[in-house]
């Protein structure tokens, strides 16, 4: 699969991580082979505003609803213009399967992300497990989001919403927590840099941080009630907030906006957005509710096309561009509540916010135009697994969506409470035989299904690079994770004039700086990589990158949990090669033990840097083991891969439940087993960090082996 990629498709020449290449690992006597088919050195499309705009829970057949029931189809499903694409949506630990998604209608319910790891995902390129907020599944690493990376080129970042500023979704664009449930870390970091600002974090919602994200978020506007933002962070907002026209107030603070009785929300936001004093804008109302007909709406909340245009008007004013996430939240909401009538009206709400985008990117006097700005549209998973029936899979047109199917709306007998539209003539709750079904929701959760992606503008053409395979239904499918990489690979363009702060005490300055690229190292620190222009990694394939017999780090000692992280300091660690071990009857499989290691031992460690010039290139990774009894495998901190052994970290003195008997070198193909994005993902430009745990069946035995 990986191969027809690079054949299937011409990546031409632009710099980006979903293009070809190819990796191969042998361990302690370990070996990596990369091949680079690409024109790296190329220019590629450079973007200065990055748009990402997301309805939350939204699928094709909610797409197809609102578009029945207004009797339009919106510009960007219909424009030449525009490129429509099917994505997945799966956390770490699950998979999409197409031949098992239209075959076992349970397949898609029964392993699936939440919103927390799919923003995690877009915003990162990197998969997480369900509630984790831009940090690794296992909880130790803190990952770098596309907020961040703006940050550091001098852009702005804003996050708006319908739903709770500091829920998963729009959290994501601005901190690092261990659960989405910390809200008032998450609105902390977000709106003071430090998740406790105005909190302990032992007390509630205050937990889970992974320290500070600085610069701060420019742009926060939402729903705003005392359970997602603490009285503490709103005192300190209001105290902070200054007066409009004032040149004198602090433009490193937000300006608030809050819900008054009587005021117009909308109105109120662009008040302060266009003052020039104001850099920076937050605003907190409560949920935006509207039905199909508009009912529900209160104008002391915004439309999402309100807050879009308010946070347009105060990002547009840094120079250097800016990142905007764009979420309608609620789509989501309604999902999970099974009604119709609110998700329609969501995505109708959420139309009306690109078409306030696309008008901002085609008016001349805004410096933007579909030559410097890329506008991406999608959803981050489905929700309720709607379609035409009970049962039914989601590629059959729903029924027509109108004011009396959306009346006929209820919960139909034996389902666990879900609802459905349909005529019941027989008024008795069931769908029987003679009765017209309109629609159906068949969960009151998320599916594992693939939800549509429309991209235009500068650098929309990088996503032909990042197809992952083709499902029987839908056709050709991208990852999640691609998002993210598109975005940072559009937005390495931009420069920024001055001086920046990336990390404390360090400041770069220039005129201008030239970012191209930038990585995080394991363990929340950031670091700058930059490659000088014209410069690339040479074509190569099959290269060996670590060799059996190499030099490794490694002990024998219980190091705890850590051990396999980058940032670990194995200063104190011995130094050997391959093959190493206590192999008595080593000689009678062909191989000879090269440093010699206490047979007192359960467990072995092993660490070794080796070097990737471009990982967008990398097309697969293959390990050549010689092993006993088992082993396990991090690239950078994260749990790749392991043969006999269960637990993240297995245990030191146990953890083995099958023998393995090193008599000859294993191989297995690395990439097939956590996935090609996942894996680029996983590495850097540079050095990146092999760690190995070895571990025996008893520690008596004297037949522990690695190479």
């Amino acid at each position: 699969m990986i191969n027809n990629i690079s054949n299937k498709k011409n990546p031409a020449a632009q710099r980006i991580r979903c293009a070809a290449f190819s990796l191969c690992v042998f361990f302690p006597v370990l070996l990596f082979i990369f091949g680079i088919t690409s024109a790296y050195g190329q220019s590629a499309p450079y973007a200065k505003y990055v748009i990402l705009m997301i309805a939350d829970g939204w699928g094709q057949t909610k797409i197809d609803a609102a578009n029945m029931y207004t009797g339009s189809v919106p510009l960007y499903q219909t424009d030449p213009q525009w490129t429509k694409r099917w994505m997945t949506t799966y956390p770490n630990g699950c998979d999409y399967n197409t031949g098992q998604v239209w075959s076992n209608f349970s397949y898609a319910t029964s392993c699936v992300t939440d919103s927390a790891a799919a923003a995690t995902a877009l915003y990162t390129g990197i998969k997480t497990q369900n509630s984790r907020i831009n940090v690794s599944y296992s909880g130790v690493d803190r990952l770098l989001n596309i907020g961040e990376m703006a940050k550091a080129y001098g852009a702005a970042v804003g996050s708006i919403t319908t739903v709770p500023v500091s829920d998963a979704t729009p959290g994501a664009m601005m901190a690092h927590n261990d659960s989405r449930t910390n809200y008032y870390a998450i609105a902390d970091e977000g709106l003071f840099g430090y998740p406790n600002t105005t909190g302990a974090p032992s007390a509630l919602y205050y937990g889970g941080g992974h320290g500070p994200t600085l610069p701060v978020v420019d742009v926060l506007i939402g729903d705003g009630r005392d359970s997602f933002v603490s009285t503490a962070e709103k005192v300190k907002l209001r105290a902070e907030k200054g007066l409009l026209g004032d040149p004198g107030r602090d433009k490193a603070k937000h300006y608030l906006v809050e819900r008054q009785t009587g005021q117009n929300a909308g109105a109120a936001l662009m008040q302060a957005a266009v003052d020039p004093y104001v850099t920076k804008l937050t605003g907190l109302f409560d949920q935006v509710y509207r039905n199909a007909d508009g009912s529900g709406y209160n104008a002391e909340n915004p439309r999402l096309s309100e807050s879009t245009a308010a946070a347009l008007k105060v990002l547009g004013k840094n120079p250097n561009g800016f990142v905007l996430m764009i979420e309608g939240g609620a789509v989501d909401w309604a999902g999970h509540a099974n009604n119709m009538d609110y998700a329609v009206g969501e995505m109708i709400d959420f139309n009306g916010a690109i078409q306030t985008v696309i008008a901002w990117i085609n008016d001349p006097s805004n410096g933007s135009n579909w030559n410097n700005t890329l506008l991406i549209v999608t959803g981050d998973h489905e929700t309720g697994y709607l379609s035409a029936g009970p049962g039914l899979f989601p590629n059959q047109p729903i029924g027509p969506v109108n004011s009396q199917t959306l009346s006929l709306e209820k919960i139909y007998s034996n389902s666990g409470g879900r609802r459905a539209s349909w005529d019941d003539w027989h008024n008795f709750g069931t769908i029987d035989s003679d009765e017209t079904v309109y629609w159906a929701w068949n969960t009151g959760g998320h599916a594992n299904i693939l939800i549509p992606l429309y991209t235009s503008g500068v650098g929309s053409g990088l996503f032909e690079n990042c197809i992952v395979d083709s499902d029987q239904v839908r056709g050709d499918y991208i990852d999640n994770t691609d998002v993210a990489r598109v975005m940072e690979s559009a937005l390495s363009g931009i420069t920024s004039e001055g001086s920046l702060s990336i990390i404390p005490a360090q400041e770069l300055s220039g005129n201008p700086i030239n970012l191209t690229s930038i990585v995080t190292e394991k363990n929340a620190v950031n670091v700058l990589y930059t490659v000088s222009e014209g410069a690339g990694c040479p074509a190569q394939a099959n290269k060996k990158v670590i060799n059996k017999g190499d030099t490794w780090k490694y002990d024998i000692e219980n190091t705890g949990t850590t051990w396999m992280n980058t940032g670990y300091n194995d200063s104190g660690w011995s130094t050997g090669s391959g093959v190493f071990g206590t192999e008595t009857s080593a000689a009678s499989y062909g191989y000879s033990i090269a440093t010699p290691v206490s047979n007192t031992k359960k467990s072995m460690f092993f660490r070794k840097k080796f070097n990737v010039c471009d990982p967008s290139q990398v097309t697969a990774l293959t390990l050549n083991a010689l092993f006993d009894d088992g082993f396990t495998v991090y690239i950078n901190g994260i749990q790749i891969y392991s043969q006999n052994v269960t637990g993240n970290p297995p245990l030191y003195d146990g953890g083995v439940y099958q023998y393995g008997e090193a008599s000859a070198y294993e191989s297995k193909d690395l990439s097939s087993v956590i996935g090609l994005s996942s894996l680029k993902s996983l590495l850097v430009p540079g050095d990146n960090i092999i760690a190995i745990g070895v571990y025996n069946d008893v520690p008596s035995s004297s037949d522990i082996v690695w190479d």
